[in-house]
C-alpha cells in the first residue's frame, strides 16, 4: 500500500505558484481559461485509442466497483480521434478537489482500462501523461468457513495492491473492492488493471460483526484472466457467563466485550449488555481474543480524541485455543468492590485549581478519559476500586503559572480525598525588601523569566508580591527579575526538587 507524505503549507503555495506560471493567469484575472491535465490514451501497441473515457477520481478514495456513481467524479472526458484529451482547470479546480491535490485519473474502453496517480501540484507530470491500457481482469471472491462452508450475504472490503513492476506509473497502486456474496458465499466485480497483485487485508461485516482477516487467509491465484480471492473466515465462538458484586449481587448496568491484542476493528462495536441477572451473553468471538473486558459508562472523552471510552472494571483472560466446540461459559465473573471517589484539586495554598484530570488504570494501556474539573476543583472519580492502583493526572495550563502536569494515586482507603498540587516543578519566587525591617513587597509589572531547558518560559504579572510557575522536574537553571524593560536581578543556580514547591527569595533593592 503505498504511503503518502502532507506537502507543507509553504511547499503547497510555492508549488501552486508554479503552476500559475506553467498553466497562465486564472480565469478570475480575465486569462483565457488554461488546461490543467492533458494527456494521451494508447493500446498496448502504442496506438492512439479514440473515444477513450477518462475520469479523475479522488487518489483517497479508490474503489474500482460503482467507480462512476460512489466514488463522486471530479471530471470526465473523451479521448479525440488522436487518442488525445484535455480536462480544464475549470472543470476540476470547480469540483471538490482533495486537499492534497493526489488524484486518480482512470482510462477505459470496452474490456480495457488503465489507472495512475497524478500530483497536480507537478506541473510537468500534470501535462504529459501517458495511458496504455491493458486487458480488464475480472475477479472472483468467495468466503467460506474453515469447514469448507460457503457463507453468503456478507459485506467485504478487499484491500490489494498491484505490484510496482506492472503498474501504470511503475509504483504500486492501491486498490479497494467493496462486494456482497450471494447465497453461494460468491461474488464476481470487475475492473482491475491487467497485472500482478497481492493480498493486503479483508473486513468481513458477517452476523453483524467486523472481522478483520489476515494474508494468511486470503488466498490469490490466476486463471484464464481471472483473479480469484478466496477469503477464510476465522473460527468464531460464543461466549456465556455471568457478572456478580463483591458480595455476590448480580451486576447490573455493566458491558462485556472481548479484546484482541491482534484485532484491527473497533471492540467496542460488539459490546454487549449484561442482563438483570447478570447474565451476558457475547457472540462471534474470535479465537484470537486474548481477554474479556467488563466496563461501565464513561465520565469523559477519550484522551486525544473526541470519543469516549467506558471505565474498564475487570479484565478477565481468556484461552481460548483448546475451547473444543463453538460455546465456551466461563462462569461466574466477581467484580472488585467500586466506590465513588470525591476529588479536591488545590495548589499549595489549598485555592481549587481550574484544570483538565485524566483518570487511569496502571495496568492497562488504553480507556484513560480526560474530563475538566469544576471551578471549585471538585471532580468525581467513579467505579475506582481497590484491587487496582488508579492514577489522576492534573493538566493545566494558566498566564500565571505555566503548565502543570502532575499526578496522584487515588490507593486510598478513603472515599473524599484532597489533592494538594505541589512541588514536582513548581517554582515559586517571592520579593522582599533588601533594608530592614525586612517584609513582602509588591512590584511594579514584574518579569520573571526561568531560564533552564524551556528557554522562552516566563510569566508576566501586574502587581505581585510573589510569581509561581511550573518547569521541569529535577530541571536546572536560574531565574532573571525584570522590571519596568530592565533587568535588576540574576539569581544563582536553581535547582528544582520532587516533593516540595521551590521557593527563591530575591531582595530587591531599594525598598
Amino acid at each position: 500500500m503505498r504511503s503518502h507524505r502532507t506537502t507543507p503549507h509553504w511547499l503547497r503555495i510555492l508549488a501552486t505558484f508554479s503552476i500559475s506560471l506553467a498553466f497562465g493567469s486564472s480565469p478570475m484575472l480575465g486569462a483565457d481559461e488554461r488546461v490543467m491535465l492533458s494527456g494521451s490514451v494508447v493500446d498496448e501497441q502504442g496506438m492512439p485509442v479514440a473515444a477513450a473515457r477518462v475520469l479523475v477520481l479522488p487518489w483517497a478514495v479508490s474503489d474500482v466497483v460503482d467507480r462512476a456513481h460512489r466514488l463522486g467524479v471530479l471530471a470526465s472526458v473523451m479521448t479525440d480521434g488522436n487518442g488525445r484529451f484535455t480536462v480544464s482547470e475549470a472543470a476540476l479546480l470547480g469540483a471538490d478537489t482533495p486537499p492534497d491535490r493526489h488524484v486518480r485519473l482512470w482510462a477505459e474502453k470496452g474490456r480495457r482500462s488503465s489507472s495512475r496517480r497524478v500530483v497536480l501540484l507537478n506541473a510537468a507530470e500534470a501535462m504529459n501523461l501517458r495511458f496504455a491500457l491493458r486487458p480488464t481482469l475480472d475477479i472472483g471472491v468467495s468466503v467460506e468457513r474453515e469447514d469448507g462452508e460457503t457463507v453468503g450475504g456478507v459485506d467485504v472490503v478487499l484491500d490489494l495492491a498491484e505490484v510496482g513492476v506492472d503498474s501504470d506509473d511503475g509504483i504500486s497502486s492501491h486498490y479497494r473492492i467493496t462486494v456482497t456474496t450471494d447465497e453461494k458465499g460468491a461474488a464476481s466485480p470487475s475492473g482491475l488493471p491487467d497485472g500482478t497483485y497481492r493480498g493486503v487485508q479483508a473486513l468481513v461485516r458477517h452476523q453483524t460483526r467486523p472481522i478483520s482477516v489476515n494474508r494468511e487467509r486470503i488466498t490469490l491465484w490466476r486463471e484464464d484472466g481471472f483473479l480469484r480471492v478466496k477469503i477464510t473466515l476465522p473460527r468464531l465462538l460464543r461466549i456465556v457467563g455471568q457478572l456478580l458484586e463483591s458480595d455476590g449481587r448480580p451486576a447490573r448496568g455493566l458491558q462485556v466485550v472481548d479484546w484482541s491484542e491482534t484485532a484491527d476493528e473497533a471492540p467496542l462495536s460488539r459490546m454487549v449488555h449484561a442482563g438483570a441477572s447478570g447474565r451476558f451473553v457475547l457472540s462471534h468471538v474470535a479465537r484470537t481474543a486474548s481477554r474479556l473486558i467488563v466496563c461501565s459508562e464513561s465520565d469523559g472523552q477519550l484522551v486525544g480524541t473526541r470519543s469516549v471510552w467506558p471505565r474498564v472494571v475487570k479484565m478477565q483472560p481468556l484461552a481460548l485455543s483448546a475451547v473444543d466446540g463453538d460455546e465456551m461459559d466461563i462462569g461466574v465473573i466477581r467484580l472488585p468492590e467500586r466506590r465513588t471517589v470525591r476529588v479536591r484539586i488545590v495548589d499549595v495554598d489549598g485555592r481549587p485549581v481550574r484544570c483538565r484530570a485524566v483518570l487511569r488504570r496502571m495496568d492497562i494501556g488504553f480507556g484513560a478519559t480526560s474530563v475538566q474539573v469544576e471551578e471549585s476543583g471538585l471532580l468525581k472519580c467513579r467505579d475506582v476500586s481497590r484491587e487496582n492502583v488508579h492514577v489522576l493526572e492534573v493538566h493545566a495550563d494558566s498566564t500565571k503559572w505555566g503548565s502543570i502536569k502532575q499526578g496522584f494515586s487515588l490507593a486510598s482507603e478513603e472515599d473524599a480525598l484532597t489533592v494538594r498540587v505541589t512541588g514536582a516543578g513548581m517554582l515559586i519566587i517571592r520579593f522582599f525588601s533588601s533594608t530592614q525591617p525586612r517584609r513582602r513587597v509588591a512590584l511594579d509589572s514584574p518579569t520573571v523569566v526561568w531560564l533552564g531547558r524551556n528557554q522562552a518560559s516566563s510569566t508576566v504579572m501586574e502587581v505581585a508580591d510573589e510569581v509561581r510557575m511550573w518547569v521541569g522536574t529535577r530541571d536546572v537553571g536560574r531565574v532573571e527579575l525584570r522590571t519596568r524593560g530592565n533587568m535588576s536581578f540574576t539569581s544563582d543556580t536553581v535547582s528544582i526538587v520532587d516533593d516540595e514547591p521551590t521557593v527563591v527569595e530575591i531582595a530587591v533593592p531599594g525598598t
